[in-house]
């Protein structure tokens, strides 16, 4: 492949501006690394535990969520104090939560679950804190157009 490479000077410009542009895209990249992280640990500060729900919507918190409840189409379940997929109860999740939102793929569903947390261990309500959209508008901002477009 090595061979191919210096016989072919189409290649080989394209090897080497790859090459060159390595150390830019490197920095990009530890900048993109340190947003996230920056901005999972503001996460967990907002919305560490808050995301968590009873699946009684009828239960007020986690200490109303056990024993068993019979739901809209009369079968009988259990109470169960449950989390979403996407949370931000460690930075791990965090993270990965920040990148599935600043794909845009699914960003509203934890967009809305933090729109409706009150505190921690109490069942959420709708719209009960709207002003925690602002934290996901500001990273879909800053990561999908600012960082996504510095790489174009």
């Amino acid at each position: 492949p090595i061979r191919a490479l210096r016989k072919v000077q189409s290649l080989h410009i394209i090897v080497s501006a790859i090459w060159g542009a390595l150390p830019a895209t490197f920095t990009i990249v530890i900048g993109m690394v340190l947003w996230f992280l920056l901005s999972g640990i503001v996460g967990i500060a907002l919305f560490a535990g808050k995301f968590n729900y009873c699946t009684d919507t009828g239960a007020t918190g986690k200490v109303d969520c056990i024993g068993t409840f019979v739901n809209s189409n009369d079968v009988l379940l259990h109470r169960v104090w449950t989390k979403p997929v996407q949370n931000f109860d460690t930075i791990g999740a965090a993270i990965i939560t920040l990148i599935e939102v600043t794909s845009l793929a699914s960003w509203t569903i934890p967009m809305f679950n933090a729109m409706d947390i009150t505190e921690k261990d109490v069942q959420p309500e709708f719209m009960s804190s709207p002003m925690n959209s602002i934290y996901f508008v500001t990273v879909i901002v800053i990561c999908s157009f600012f960082f996504v477009n510095i790489f174009v």
